[in-house]
């Protein structure tokens, strides 16, 4: 069965613009020091811990908490699908569903407007459960209690998916188009953002921006944090975001020759983060590689102690 890819929530530019870019507002998870460690072993200089800006983290507003708990929750029955597990099937995919109507509550949002990642599970599990369903040899090997759920699974996706018709036709639309190549494979779930109402606010003196003083210090301690987020499954990473940070800090923080090359690699290296390993990796993705490691060859010609 296909496994498909976390959705993708990254914001847009907010007022406190490079400070807010390069901070990371998920929670850090048990493998925050792990994970922190292993930054540390590719930049030179950085600054690896907690600081007062990290323990500030921002509260997380209820429909981003409602995705972080459906996102789990696909994942988990993903991963009974993995296992064979109907009984645990069945339980969990009463559970999305009624998560996913809290969902659609929370972003204001209708059925053919769903949450991506939410199609993306019935779509998977539909066409899991009619290769399951349709071969003889295999229901024969689950149990009694294991071969009842299976069945009764096929009642309750076509009472549940019939209101899901339309999302599920274009997701499935949206498969052909990667599997055509006319879609990167990180495109095929859709991007959501939430847009917020317009509220008139009161005129205020707006002061100066202050301006991040760049030392090749900051530059290290700001490219290990970036680093120290990478490939959280389930915990808000996403290789565009990830890329986007990387030539941000590229263009406005890069103090050395060894920092561009350091960033340098860094990109081609998140390139490789496909969010499925079924899928082939994209031509437009091989073409960026490329086109980085040109530049590494450009940067070491100018500057040998780069190396």
């Amino acid at each position: 069965h296909s496994h498909i890819m976390s959705g993708k929530f990254w914001g847009t530019d907010s007022e406190e613009e490079e400070e807010d870019f390069f901070s990371d507002d998920s929670e850090d998870g048990e493998g925050e020091e792990e994970d922190e460690n292993k930054a540390s072993r590719w930049v030179q200089g950085a600054a690896i811990g907690s600081d007062d800006e990290d323990e500030k983290r921002e509260v997380r507003a209820k429909h981003e908490r409602i995705n972080d708990t459906l996102t789990k929750q696909i994942e988990s029955i993903r991963t009974k699908m993995e296992e064979n597990d109907w009984n645990a099937i069945g339980k969990e995919f009463d559970d999305i569903n009624k998560t996913h109507q809290k969902w659609l509550a929370a972003w204001g949002r209708n059925v053919k407007e769903s949450a991506p990642i939410f199609i993306a599970a019935l779509c998977d599990l539909e066409d899991f459960h009619a290769k399951c369903y349709s071969d003889a040899k295999y229901k024969k090997g689950l149990s009694k209690t294991n071969k009842k759920s299976l069945n009764v699974m096929q009642q309750k996706m076509r009472k549940n998916n019939n209101s899901f018709t339309a999302p599920l036709k274009k997701f499935r639309d949206r498969k052909q188009k990667v599997e055509a190549g006319e879609l990167e494979p990180d495109e095929l779930i859709e991007a959501v953002t939430k847009e917020e109402p317009t509220v008139a606010e009161p005129e205020v003196k707006v002061e100066e921006k202050k301006e991040i003083q760049w030392t090749p210090e900051l530059v290290d301690e700001k490219l290990a944090k970036i680093i120290s987020k990478r490939g959280r499954k389930g915990k808000g990473y996403d290789r565009q975001t990830q890329i986007a940070k990387l030539k941000k800090l590229l263009a406005t923080g890069a103090q050395t020759s060894f920092q561009t090359g350091q960033i340098y690699m860094r990109i081609i290296s998140v390139q490789f983060d496909t969010s499925t390993i079924a899928a082939h990796i994209g031509t437009k993705v091989w073409r960026d590689c490329i086109d980085y490691v040109v530049k590494i060859l450009e940067l070491i010609e100018k500057d040998p102690s780069v190396t």
